[in-house]
């Protein structure tokens, strides 16, 4: 019952289906019925989306002195943690891959683009009609935009070591809530934070740490606002283990656990068309692997996300 998240009651006297799948009847297929009608035992793996929860159930047919069968044992063993990892290994394999196609592609199209950008601008200090002035106007804006989806690209594939110093990720997080401070009460977002006074610097650099903080608060301000015109976010900082924990947390929409599976690929957006690049959370992702931390999510649909970033305490030499 503790791994189902139930009390004894909710399963005593009840069919496996009403208790693992909510369901009034077994589904098409059903591995119990498989195992007793074969005699042989079944194994199955499944998310369960009331709890939230990974499983994979084995299930053994109990026969008789006669070879006949009286019922089935289900053992059924809590895999979410197993699955967690796996997906943040795929993820850092993933993000590795494209990182090296990323870097090349980036510089390939670079080039093209400057002369697009600086032929567009000196055409425009020639005297032209006013509508082919607009027109070019569009065609040097576009340009630049799409330069700065590559110097996005770029920072994503580099394998640099960032700058690091001693900082504060308290006054970090008190910065770029204070960037945000216009957006958030035109959008009508109430800010909470739970930061731990005594917590430990750590080495990291500055600036690098404000942008991934700053597109996690950006981020769940626009879905928030997409989804019901307003919503809170929930930020705290503790010690955890041998590291600090940031937590971002927010009420808006949620995530199905594909979109969840993929939130960290670079070019993945739910937004809609023009209203992001799909590469913040990838270059965040890459920004505290490099250093030496952890970035993933937790979500489900209807019910909010949270962010967290660890990044280890680095002690003084």
């Amino acid at each position: 019952t503790k791994i189902l998240n139930c009390q004894p009651q909710d399963v005593l006297n009840k069919k496996c289906y009403q208790v693992l799948h909510h369901a009034d009847c077994p589904k098409v297929n059903c591995p119990k019925l498989i195992a007793s009608d074969t005699k042989k035992t079944q194994r199955i793996a499944y998310f369960e989306e009331n709890i939230d929860k990974h499983f994979e159930e084995t299930i053994d047919p109990i026969l008789d002195a006669n070879g006949l069968s009286m019922g089935t044992v289900h053992t059924i063993k809590d895999v979410t943690e197993q699955h967690k990892i796996a997906a943040q290994l795929m993820i850092t394999d993933r993000l590795a891959s494209l990182g090296e196609l990323s870097a090349g592609l980036a510089h390939e199209l670079n080039n093209p683009l400057t002369s697009v950008i600086g032929f567009s601008e000196l055409i425009q200090e020639k005297i032209l009609p006013e509508d082919l002035r607009q027109d070019i106007q569009i065609i040097s804006q576009e340009a630049q935009r799409a330069a700065e989806i590559i110097r996005n690209l770029l920072t994503f594939a580099r394998r640099h070591e960032p700058s690091k110093d001693w900082v504060d990720m308290n006054q970090i997080i008190h910065k770029v809530l204070a960037i945000c401070n216009y957006g958030q009460k035109v959008h009508n977002i109430q800010l909470i934070t739970n930061l731990d006074p005594n917590l430990p610097e750590i080495k990291a650099d500055y600036f690098q740490m404000q942008q991934v903080l700053l597109n996690i608060v950006i981020n769940a301000e626009y879905f928030m606002t997409q989804s019901h015109g307003e919503g809170t976010i929930v930020i705290s900082s503790r010690k955890f283990n041998d590291s600090i924990q940031i937590s971002i947390r927010d009420d808006g929409p949620g995530m199905s656990e594909n979109v969840l599976n993929h939130i960290f690929d670079p070019f993945f957006t739910t937004k809609e068309v023009g209203k992001g690049t799909g590469l913040g959370l990838s270059i965040g992702h890459g920004i505290i692997t490099q250093h030496g931390g952890k970035l993933y999510a937790e979500s489900s649909e209807g019910k909010g996300a949270t962010f967290f970033i660890e990044i280890p305490i680095n002690q003084p030499d």
